[in-house]
């Protein structure tokens, strides 16, 4: 970095001294691109670089379809296991009792094999689990 100044005296003068023709441009060229690599070296030695990106927080229901995505879902789309996940979550929208009861039946319906649509069955069965999961509940004993 030495270099960069020691050259910059001497070309200051000679860009006074001349101030027209070629020796002027040249000189002044020089000038402006040792100015350059002085501002970007200065910048990288000072500036520190970039930030490390923030990390990305996510949210409950996020993580959980995550989960439920890498389970082999047969009938549901990403769609559809979003919004009934969101519905079986949101305490507005069941109750406790009618989300147990609900992985209950589904979790039955798996079990016994009986259902028309096993596949729905299982998805619906995960669902629920996951929401339960969520809101801090256990399933029933007999599910």
């Amino acid at each position: 970095m030495w270099w960069i100044f020691a050259y910059l005296g001497p070309a200051v003068r000679e860009f006074g001294r001349s101030q027209r023709g070629a020796a002027a441009t040249r000189t002044g060229f020089v000038l402006a691109a040792m100015l350059g690599v002085l501002v970007v070296a200065l910048s990288l030695i000072f500036g520190g670089g970039r930030a490390a990106p923030a990390p990305v927080a996510m949210s409950p229901v996020d993580s959980a379809m995550a989960e439920l995505m890498a389970l082999p879902m047969r009938r549901s789309s990403q769609d559809q296991t979003r919004a009934r996940l969101e519905r079986y979550a949101d305490p507005g929208e069941r109750t406790d009792a009618q989300l147990r009861n609900a992985h209950r039946t589904w979790a039955r319906r798996v079990a016994e094999g009986s259902y028309t649509d096993l596949d729905l069955a299982a998805d619906m069965a995960a669902i629920t689990e996951a929401a339960l999961r969520l809101r801090g509940l256990r399933p029933h004993p007999d599910s």
